[in-house]
């Protein structure tokens, strides 16, 4: 080849410079030719037809005889040791780890019974009852708590789990391999399930009878179920999200951020109704939609929720109160589905009516022309499927109308029906296929649609197979047939008298059944099978009828120009302008406020703070949890470095704290620059900078408090922990679970001492202290404004917010201070 290997070169590093483009030149010894990069394709082939290659070829070319070799040199078995050695070994591995990490366990368990016991002593005296809607909607409260409690529970116990896990996995990179996926993933779910159990008992017994959940047994031990479930959804879920991060760093923010988008689509943050369509399948997809349903069903179809129910909500119980007033009306438990139970008559004064002579008309009176559609013969063809050519169809051209003729009124609700060889065919449909709506809601659309038509619109409706009281409650209707020719064109009468009455005239048509939909009998009577049955051609039959005549005679009508009228003219594409559009569309995207403001509920305006509540708490949340994780990494490097006195504790205190705030600011500003227009918060800058405010000191001080908990402990699991454990009571006494008036007095001290609170104090009190608009409790009926229902609720008083800034700025002072005193006093080496 050309190349020589120097006296005192390594042969193995001959062999790798040798074949690298860099290096290769300077071992070229062949003087006779110039140098050129030898390829390593060239030096395979090289070797191929050098005598060694083709002795290795020949020698391979030979089968080897089996029986010379050794019966236990080769493995048969995919494993070296059966499946139950191996089960057994991971199982053993597992309790191993778990004796480890056993007072972590046993301090989270233990800090668990402490914040049950706080929790049972918050809600010892609570005067919220289940007689009022406003009792059962902070009952519903607490039992989302548990939901949070318990996923928050199995979030700390995966990042244990994940850690333990990952440092296995990457000493020994064949870990399946050697084990099996099913040895190694069944003993770490069993082994943690009684600890799992034991945490669900701990916090049903001591809270539940105390908060004040029905107290039937079988409901007692129900939930005891369904938090222990909850608990195992969520460690499978979090030890799914860290096998695919695969870094603590990364899989700790995938699992804050799963967890938060479990409860935000889980249809308590956000009611159903309310998430858009393209995210609706988040809410289906949720485990916590399901862990939140049977929760609240097991609460609010108790007996002590089914008194009777007089107020504002469309309700016989409150029960079925509480979860429609928390968008929460379609649930179903034990297979009964809650009943829309009341319909309230509309009040006459409601309905306009317009005399005219002896005729009353319904609908109001609006500044329109109404106006008529006529079209005589129209047909309609398009380029033929490529399908439908390979199965022979020879024309260019396929024609769905053919001499299709008819007329739209105003007042007159007409129904449009395409037949085709298989099915009904439809282009928008009020019922449940395309809408997804049950009977009563398609009805609901029906009823709306009417009262459009009676304010003297032109309105036409393509239906598909439609039940006999929406069928029934058009006025005419036009039918075609496979081929798009007109069938029938006319009114449908009382009972659809005239329908059937034209159709039973044709010989041998078969008679409608008593009771049988008309609408149902019209599409299996019309059908291509049976016209080929009776031999008879339907669009023949109806141009020879005299329904046909008066149809041509009212195009006759309609297409005459009244005296003075003008030509229909439209000087742009659209209705409204480029910017009415724009603001049309995102008036659109907002669902929070607006609902609140225009429907006057109360309860909205509740779950609105909740939402703040909710989101800012887990972006906290996740700043804490992350920023815990790179601040004990740094620890390490801190500690090897103040040994060598590079500089000082406080300078890196100082600089890990800055390093944080152009993060925090830019986080700031993504989330409430997204998150500002769609709440609709109203758009003035006091507002906005105000919520910018709170929001960026907000996260500051919660980053600060991660940074000051891995100070103060000697290592991030324990850290973890115990902020964790921080998060759970500042919840409990933000003012939400419980309200303010209602805390105890002997815990009324911690509700001031509660960071969570005074965020919460400046994000909501900011925006809604001073709102005038209207609010109504639906207990009672009463009606207060927007400021002084959240100053009798919550107490957030307008003037105050100046203190509340001034202690932000105070805990974030605070933590950032611990944090270097702790970085500067505590050593938590080992060596």
């Amino acid at each position: 080849m050309g190349f020589t290997c120097p006296e005192r070169k390594s042969t193995a590093d001959f062999l790798q410079e040798v074949i690298s483009k860099k290096d290769q030149h300077q071992y070229w010894a062949d003087q006779s030719q110039p140098y050129r990069y030898i390829t390593v394709e060239e030096f395979a082939r090289a070797f191929e037809s050098y005598r060694v290659g083709q002795q290795l070829r020949q020698e391979l070319a030979i089968p080897y005889d089996a029986s010379k070799s050794h019966p236990a040199a080769l493995s048969t078995h995919k494993y070296d040791l059966p499946i139950y050695a191996l089960f057994k070994a991971c199982f053993s591995r597992e309790v191993l780890i778990w004796k480890r990490n056993s007072f972590l366990y046993i301090f989270k368990t233990c800090q668990l019974a402490f914040i049950s016991t706080i929790a049972m002593t918050v809600f010892f005296r609570t005067k919220l009852s289940a007689n009022s809607v406003e009792g059962g909607f902070y009952t519903w409260v607490r039992s989302f708590m548990d939901c949070l409690l318990s996923c928050s529970l199995e979030w700390l116990r995966w990042l244990w789990s994940l850690i333990g896990f990952l440092s296995f996995t990457k000493k020994d990179t064949s870990f399946f391999i050697l084990h099996g996926h099913f040895q190694v993933s069944v003993p770490a779910v069993m082994i943690r399930m009684p600890l799992s159990a034991l945490e669900s008992l701990i916090w049903v017994c001591f809270t539940y009878f105390v908060i004040g959940f029905a107290p039937e047994a079988h409901r007692f031990f129900q939930q005891i179920l369904l938090l222990f479930c909850t608990s195992q959804m969520a460690l499978g879920m979090f030890r799914l999200l860290g096998a695919v991060g695969r870094s603590l760093v990364i899989a700790s923010s995938f699992g804050t951020f799963a967890l938060m988008v479990l409860f935000l689509m889980g249809g308590f943050l956000v009611a159903r109704e309310q998430i858009p369509a393209l995210w609706i399948w988040a809410y289906w997809l949720s485990p916590m939609t399901y862990a939140l349903n049977a929760i609240f069903t097991n609460e609010f179809l108790a007996d002590r929720w089914q008194k009777p129910y007089s107020g504002t909500i469309d309700a016989h119980t409150i029960g079925t109160a509480v979860l429609k007033s928390n968008k929460w009306g379609s649930l179903q438990s034990k297979g009964i589905d809650i009943p829309n139970v009341r319909h309230k008559p509309v009040s006459s004064k409601h309905i306009n009516v317009l005399e005219t002579g002896t005729e009353a008309q319904k609908g109001m009176v609006l500044p329109f022309q109404p106006l008529s559609i006529a079209f005589n013969s129209i047909n309609y063809y398009v380029d033929m499927p490529a399908e439908m050519k390979q199965q022979g169809m020879e024309a260019d051209r396929l024609q769905l109308l053919q001499d299709v003729s008819g007329a739209f009124r105003p007042r007159v609700l007409t129904a449009l029906v395409g037949l085709s060889w298989w099915q009904t065919l439809l282009l928008f449909s009020w019922t449940s296929l395309r809408l997804g709506l049950d009977a009563r809601a398609a009805a609901i659309v029906m009823r709306t649609v009417h009262n459009t038509v009676d304010t003297g619109r032109t309105v036409v409706c393509t239906i598909h197979q439609p039940s006999i009281d929406i069928f029934e409650s058009f006025d005419e209707l036009l039918l075609l047939k496979n081929g798009g020719q007109v069938i029938y064109a006319g009114p449908l009468g009382h009972r659809s008298c005239k329908l059937v009455e034209y159709f039973q005239e044709i010989p041998g048509m078969e008679p409608i059944k008593d009771g049988y939909n008309p609408a149902t009998w019209m599409l299996n009577i019309s059908s291509p099978s049976a016209e080929a049955r009776l031999q008879v051609d339907f669009a023949q039959i109806y141009k020879d009828s005299p329904l046909y005549q008066r149809t041509q005679a009212l195009i006759k009508e309609l297409s005459t120009p009244l005296l003075g009228s003008k030509d229909l003219y439209f000087p742009t594409q659209y209705p409204q302008s480029f910017r009415e559009q724009c603001m049309a569309c995102l008036w659109k995207q907002h669902s929070l406020l607006e609902n609140w403001s225009k429907n006057g509920d109360h309860h909205r305006l509740v779950q609105h703070c909740w939402r703040d509540l909710r989101v800012s708490l887990f972006l906290a949340f996740h700043n804490v949890t992350t920023v815990q994780s790179v601040v004990a990494i740094e620890r390490t490097v801190f500690y090897r470095e103040r040994g060598a006195r590079m500089y000082s504790a406080l300078s890196y205190a100082f600089a890990q704290a800055t390093i944080e705030i152009p993060y925090i600011f830019t986080q700031s500003i993504i989330y409430v620059g997204m998150i500002y227009a769609m709440i609709n918060y109203k758009w003035t800058a006091s507002k906005f900078l105000s919520f910018f405010y709170f929001m960026f000191l907000t996260l500051v001080f919660f980053t600060y408090f991660g940074m000051m908990m891995v100070a103060l402990t000697p290592n991030v699991y324990l850290a973890t922990m115990i902020a964790v454990g921080f998060l759970s009571l500042w919840n409990l006494f933000s003012g939400f679970m419980i309200p303010q008036v209602s805390i105890p007095v002997w815990w009324r001290w911690f509700y001031w001492a509660d960071p969570l609170a005074w965020s919460m104090y400046g994000l909501i009190g900011s925006q809604l202290a001073n709102v005038q608009e209207k609010v109504s409790d639906p207990d009672h009926g009463a009606v207060l404004t927007v400021k002084q229902y959240m100053e009798r609720v919550f107490g957030y008083k307008q003037d105050f917010l100046g203190v509340v800034a001034g202690v932000h700025i105070g805990l974030a002072l605070l933590f950032v201070f611990v944090f270097a005193f702790s970085i500067k006093k505590f050593n938590f080496q080992r060596r």
